[in-house]
């Protein structure tokens, strides 16, 4: 009763036990020792403020026992490690000061915990112990998964090792929880589905009342909510929409809140339908699509921020396309665009929450990515065939920039030189270079073009009118002689005889994506698939044995291209 030789005698089980491990003292009789009234003693007292070698000392009895490292028969039931179970649901806050103790950086704490959770999983997976499921709900709620996956860049190879196993023991959880319905004979689930309703009758309205059966049948849940629940949900959908509910970000419910009375509560989010089908997606990924996602793969312990983030954008989106909830093709829609923005987390390469951060856009950035995606396999569909294509296209855009800058020449342009403004143009037949001062150079002598921005240099002081922007212009000879130097407030006045900007190549380039991607649609709706056609159109090589493509199907192709913008 001394709490100071119980903080003693705490520290001296663990102790103790670590020793046993390994050593001819292991035996089944520490279930003795190891039971009910040692564990609710132990987490009676933890505190987020209790001593760390008293907290350390706990957690390494937790974790020897559930290890089953002391036992000589560790694997033959669940009852040897009830007591630890049992007690820690009796204590369920036990598992928020383990969560927030992982902010410690502490490695011996941050290991430790880990390990408990992961042994916690497994033994309770092993076993089929339903009690794990009243732990989950917790652990979800208070986040462990996704502070363990955010987590400092850590060297230390024992947590490394345990963030791995946990991320898979994790993936084994949901997955068990996605197979279990619910069953309300058992305790477990009876508090799963309370603690559901906890959150979901005070979210569908904006005074946070209980929510009326109308307002229930709006969100998709019928005049029978908890019925339809338990017909309808698995137990882990149950916990997505709970921890879903009760995030304390609060942008979802201000946004589902606004709609409910701008549309004086005649239009309501379908909850119900797009928690299961976000859901469904994210477990399809993680069970059949890795390959295809393997950073969101990696980041399952982020599970939980994903579902906020999907939720969030189906809300946006539902509500940018006025889409009816009644409306299966709607949400069909909505739920491709989703996996297009899940494509687009994934293509960043970053941490997940990282990712999804300033990634709020709906409709735009969604439309914007799915566009670069169907690009993005046109080109690669089509590329062998459009090479030709591509480089006859790039001479004609050139011809047609330099084209534009050589107008403006024809028409005359204004020039300062010597301090003084002189008008400079290009003669009818495109020869000369005339200015008004007389001077004549033969455009078959320019050999180059130097433009250099003097904006914040000393050079100014040779303008009469200071432009916000000024370029020096050089026009050199073939043979490295300075023909003319003058000042201008655009740098692309010479571009028609010599390309040399950035600008001018610039708009080379954009009109060639342009006029690309304008041939790429057209070539969207032409089937290529066709096996007979693509052995026709090819050749292999009777030494090598590579492909080549006929060259008179490909001119056929290309003559049925209009490359001209004149």
């Amino acid at each position: 009763k001394d709490k100071q030789e119980k903080v003693n005698s705490i520290v001296v089980l663990a102790k103790l036990l670590d020793c046993i491990i390994g050593s001819d003292a292991i035996s089944d009789d520490f279930i003795h020792i190891l039971d009910h009234t040692l564990f609710q003693t132990l987490f009676s007292i933890v505190s987020a403020n209790m001593s760390s070698e008293t907290y350390k000392a706990i957690l390494k009895i937790s974790v020897i026992d559930i290890s089953g490292t002391i036992f000589r028969t560790k694997d033959d039931s669940i009852d040897k490690y009830l007591p630890l179970y049992e007690s820690l649901i009796e204590y369920l806050d036990v598992i928020d000061i383990i969560t927030t103790k992982l902010f410690l950086q502490d490695n011996k704490i941050t290991f430790n915990s880990i390990k408990l959770i992961n042994d916690l999983i497994n033994k309770a997976l092993k076993f089929d112990y339903n009690g794990i499921i009243t732990l989950t709900g917790r652990l979800k709620h208070v986040s462990f998964f996704g502070t363990v996956g955010n987590l400092l860049e850590t060297d230390d190879k024992l947590i490394l090792e345990s963030i791995e196993a946990l991320k898979s023991s994790y993936f084994k959880l949901n997955n068990y929880l996605n197979d279990t319905k619910f069953d309300i004979s058992i305790k477990s689930h009876q508090t799963m589905l309370n603690n559901l309703f906890i959150y979901l009758e005070t979210s569908l309205n904006e005074y946070g009342t209980p929510a009326t059966t109308d307002e229930y049948i709006r969100a998709g849940f019928t005049d029978n909510p908890r019925q339809f629940i338990i017909d309808n949900f698995t137990i882990l959908l149950a916990m997505d929409l709970k921890i879903f509910l009760k995030d304390p970000n609060f942008t979802f419910k201000k946004r589902f809140h606004e709609e409910l009375m701008m549309s004086d509560h005649q239009r309501t989010f379908p909850l119900a339908v797009f928690i299961e089908k976000t859901s469904n997606l994210l477990l399809d990924i993680y069970n059949k699509n890795a390959s295809e996602f393997p950073n969101i793969y990696t980041s399952v312990l982020s599970y939980e921020v994903l579902i906020y983030y999907l939720m969030n954008q189906a809300l946006i989106l539902f509500q940018e396309t006025r889409a009816s909830s009644e409306s299966k093709v709607d949400v069909a829609k909505i739920m491709n665009i989703l996996l297009s923005q899940l494509e687009e987390v994934e293509v960043k390469n970053k941490r997940i929450d990282d990712s999804i951060i300033g990634n709020g856009g709906a409709i735009g950035d969604a439309r914007s990515f799915q566009i670069k995606k169907i690009e993005a396999n046109l080109d690669k569909r089509w590329d062998y065939r459009l090479s030709e294509f591509h480089k006859i296209l790039q001479d004609e855009v050139s011809e047609f920039v330099s084209e534009i800058h050589i107008l403006k020449l024809l028409h005359g342009v204004q020039v300062t030189q010597n301090s003084r403004v002189v008008s400079l143009k290009l003669s009818p037949d495109r020869s000369y270079l005339e200015t008004s001062e007389d001077l004549k150079i033969a455009v078959k002598d320019i050999g180059d073009i130097k433009v250099t921005n003097v904006s914040n240099t000393n050079d100014k002081k040779n303008l009469i009118n200071i432009a916000s922007s000024v370029y020096k212009n050089s026009i050199i000879s073939k043979d490295g002689q300075l023909l003319l130097t003058c000042f201008t407030d655009s740098g692309t006045i010479f571009d028609g005889l010599v390309v040399s900007n950035a600008h001018s190549t610039g708009e080379i380039a954009k009109l060639i994506d342009v006029r690309r991607k304008t041939q790429m649609l057209d070539l969207a709706e032409i089937d290529d698939s066709d096996e007979e056609d693509e052995e026709e159109n090819e050749v292999k090589d009777g030494e090598t044995g590579e492909v080549k493509h006929d060259d008179d199907t490909d001119d056929e192709l290309l003559e049925d291209f209009d490359f001209y913008y004149k």
